[in-house]
């Protein structure tokens, strides 16, 4: 929820930047890659194997690699003009 108010709140004082855009986009990866490794490691309470963290770590680098590559491939659309569809 407080994800959603710091930028509502940056447009209402007319605050918003290029760096808030940026910390905002580096705290959803962290935030991200700390929800996924916690839910390895709760797996890892439960079943107490020694690979579940390894493959916690796995899936934290697949996430943010696929997450870069989406992001790149969105940048290369709107460099060449191509118009996405929402919805």
């Amino acid at each position: 929820m407080l994800d959603c108010v710091d930028g509502e709140l940056a447009r209402l004082k007319g605050a918003s930047s290029r760096e808030g855009v940026y910390l905002d986009v580096v705290g959803h990866y962290i935030a991200d890659a700390f929800m996924i490794g916690g839910f390895s490691l709760g797996v890892y309470n439960a079943v107490k194997q020694p690979w579940v963290p390894y493959v916690g770590f796995l899936f934290v680098v697949a996430y943010l690699v696929s997450d870069l590559l989406a992001q790149v491939s969105r940048e290369q659309l709107d460099i060449r003009g191509v118009k996405r569809a929402y919805g």
